[in-house]
């Protein structure tokens, strides 16, 4: 493929023609894309790049089992039917430029009323195969993290996607608020 400046597409794709050409609507609608670079100046030292989701993004599997969903600029805050469990999902932007791409794990960036409102479950999915999940969890509170790292990475063979499950006590205040989540992916160069 050859770009407008006349110069040939090499393996190394540039972040600004993949943007150009994929349409930067897209990626940086509600998605922040870290490189290695960034991703070890924000703090993540594993050098593994992060694509993140915001917090607005999250959908609901069950909106009957909640009693309001109110989306702001910094994050989703899900009101929960008192004695209910509900999944929530988030969609991760999967971009596979040379085939040597791999996932690496996930983690999802949330604050819980109080501890009547717990994480119970993450999930990790590639298409429709769930590549990782960790069920033993229980995390409640403010900036409250739940994550998958997994041993050994995954080809992408199509869309990510992070489950989480959440379990909604008899005594209020019931709600939680995601922040955000994001997927680890190594040879995102």
């Amino acid at each position: 493929m050859e770009f407008e400046s006349g110069k040939v597409n090499s393996k190394n794709i540039k972040k600004r023609h993949l943007l150009k050409y994929l349409g930067a609507g897209t990626l940086a609608g509600g998605m922040g894309l870290f490189f290695k670079q960034k991703a070890q100046a924000q703090g993540h030292t594993s050098g593994v790049p992060y694509v993140y989701m915001h917090g607005t993004s999250v959908q609901v599997e069950r909106p009957d089992l909640t009693t309001s969903i109110l989306r702001q600029g910094f994050y989703t805050t899900i009101q929960g039917q008192a004695n209910t469990f509900n999944w929530f999902h988030f969609a991760i932007p999967t971009l596979v430029i040379t085939g040597n791409e791999r996932v690496k794990g996930c983690q999802v960036y949330f604050n819980t009323g109080s501890n009547n409102v717990v994480m119970k479950s993450v999930h990790l999915y590639i298409s429709n195969q769930k590549v990782a999940a960790n069920d033993n969890l229980n995390i409640y509170g403010t900036n409250g993290f739940g994550a998958i790292t997994l041993n050994s990475s995954v080809y992408p063979s199509g869309p990510v996607g992070i489950s989480v499950g959440v379990n909604f006590g008899a005594a209020s205040p019931l709600y939680i608020q995601f922040i955000g989540a994001s997927g680890q992916f190594e040879n995102l160069a």
